[in-house]
């Protein structure tokens, strides 16, 4: 995660929410879909989980697999909301939600594959690039 300087924020607070990989939330004695992680020192975070499912969305829209991210930082006087989508995930064209953002900014939320398993998701607080966040 970088401020609007494009310095590092080691003291941040990431938070997600997420449905299982078949997209259901929080089961009795199972999966419980959320996660708290700090950054570090080179405000760097790591969100070991599983890939989520599809979700109904509003009016009942399935909604491609993303993560709900919350973001605490310093500075920042209220949680910031983003969400995490997926690259190459077929759900991205038509989910309700990543089609409120316009089409120059969509690549903010879009996590790209850096090996099978894995996925980069950068956080930009403000200026260039800055990160999709959401008014909830």
């Amino acid at each position: 995660m970088t401020d609007g300087a494009g310095d590092p924020v080691p003291d941040g607070l990431i938070e997600t929410w997420q449905a299982d990989p078949a997209g259901s939330y929080r089961r009795d004695g199972g999966f419980d879909g959320a996660g708290r992680i700090p950054t570090d020192d080179q405000g760097c975070f790591v969100v070991d989980t599983v890939m989520p499912g599809s979700v109904p969305g509003p009016g009942g829209r399935p909604q491609a697999p993303h993560l709900v991210v919350g973001v605490l930082a310093r500075g920042v006087l209220t949680r910031l909301v983003t969400r995490i989508y997926f690259e190459a995930e077929p759900g991205n064209d038509a989910d309700p939600i990543l089609a409120l953002v316009p089409p120059e900014r969509r690549d903010r939320l879009i996590a790209r594959r850096v090996a099978a398993d894995r996925f980069r998701f950068d956080i930009t607080l403000q200026g260039p690039g800055e990160t999709v966040f959401f008014d909830v």
